[in-house]
């Protein structure tokens, strides 16, 4: 309330120095602001007795209101977390894009497995029927450009 009353007085002196052309005109200047003021002031304390309540939610709403002005309160808070959930968004669906590529290369390499234990079983057929087999002439284990060496 004190700085609500300095400000009052810092605006009547401005604006008098502005209007007033005699001493008779400052004090009736300065006579109308008190009025304005002290209605002011009862109109808020009638306020007060009616409906406490609601001036007192009228004045948290005021606070939080400036706050927001001033860009401090929730509102900062909430900008900030919408930036960071933003963020979180962009990080997941990238996320989401790793692991897609992921399963991919792993049912590559499921099927590569899968390829290379039906060549060992074949190997193991032609081996366990007392065919003769040379690894160095054994076309069936690669593609043709890998280095042919006997598997251990």
């Amino acid at each position: 309330l004190s700085s609500v009353a300095l400000f009052t007085m810092y605006v009547s002196v401005i604006y008098n120095i502005a209007i007033a052309r005699s001493n008779s005109e400052v004090i009736m200047n300065s006579v109308i602001i008190l009025f304005i003021t002290d209605t002011d002031e009862q109109v808020f304390d009638v306020l007060m007795v009616l409906n406490p309540r609601w001036v007192a939610s009228m004045s948290r709403k005021m606070y939080y209101d400036d706050k927001r002005k001033d860009g401090e309160g929730n509102d900062g808070r909430f900008q900030e977390l919408r930036n960071k959930n933003s963020r979180l968004q962009g990080e997941v669906d990238e996320l989401r894009d790793q692991n897609s590529e992921l399963q991919g290369e792993v049912s590559e390499l499921r099927n590569a497995i899968k390829s290379i234990r039906q060549e060992m079983m074949h190997i193991n057929k032609r081996m366990g029927s007392g065919e003769s087999h040379t690894w160095e002439n054994d076309d069936t284990l690669f593609d043709g450009n890998e280095e042919k060496t006997p598997i251990s």
